[in-house]
């Protein structure tokens, strides 16, 4: 799946070049679903989520961020979702 690619691809390069650190990982659950909401300081966080966590994830984001040419296909590869939520 090209998720898993990706993910595989991106998360090494995204964890050297922003030194991330995730703390609290063990207290998601194994399985079941869940929502997970972040506060955002840049158009990138949705690609460090999607690189951080242990699960396939399928965001949403508003049109307006897809008219950022080089966050397109990095956003289409990791599932996320265009439109407007009412």
């Amino acid at each position: 799946m090209l998720y898993r690619l990706a993910r595989g691809v991106l998360k090494p390069i995204y964890y050297l070049y922003y030194n991330i650190r995730v703390e609290g990982k063990e207290n998601l659950p194994a399985n079941g679903p869940l929502i997970i909401c972040a506060n955002h300081y840049s158009t990138i966080d949705p690609i460090i989520l999607a690189i951080s966590l242990p699960y396939i994830i399928n965001s949403m984001a508003k049109a307006e961020l897809f008219k950022k040419i080089k966050f397109v296909t990095l956003h289409h590869l990791l599932n996320m979702k265009v439109g407007v939520v009412f």
